[in-house]
């Protein structure tokens, strides 16, 4: 998997939603960009679903084995933030991603719920949760899970 290219179609994709993000439905070119949209989301799961979605199920199987593994698509924020003062950081609001009931404890024990979301820049799987973000997966070591409950 070219990681470099990855990131650069996430990035695209991100800017696409973005901008969309920003129209009032009742823009003359809300409809054309939303299929574009949807076009590139078709190519970035043709050319990345596969491996992603292995990678989206060793995540769950750790992490929340009882929540389905959705299209990797499906784990993109609606809107992403562009961190100032950076060219290609970028934030999102704590409720992007897709809710998942973890097995991950908190300080007294109970198991938290977390948004897992994709973040470009590098490339990774970011697990939101209440005490900060946790990256579970990273094209800086794409061999390496972070993954544990604890």
């Amino acid at each position: 998997m070219n990681l470099k290219r990855l990131n650069s179609d996430l990035t695209d994709l991100i800017e696409m939603r973005n901008e969309l993000a920003g129209m009032n439905f009742n823009d003359d070119r809300y409809d054309d960009l939303e299929e574009d949209i949807h076009a590139c989301e078709d190519g970035f799961l043709e050319r990345y679903g596969e491996i992603l979605e292995d990678v989206l199920e060793k995540i769950h199987l750790v992490i929340a084995p009882d929540n389905d593994v959705l299209l990797p698509t499906a784990y993109l924020a609606r809107r992403y933030h562009l961190i100032e003062g950076t060219e290609d950081e970028f934030e999102v609001d704590p409720d992007a991603g897709i809710l998942l009931e973890t097995m991950i404890k908190n300080s007294n024990g109970k198991p938290m719920d977390g948004r897992l979301v994709i973040m470009p820049s590098p490339f990774r799987f970011v697990l939101n949760l209440p005490n900060g973000p946790r990256v579970l997966w990273s094209e800086e070591s794409p061999e390496q899970y972070q993954l544990s409950t604890n």
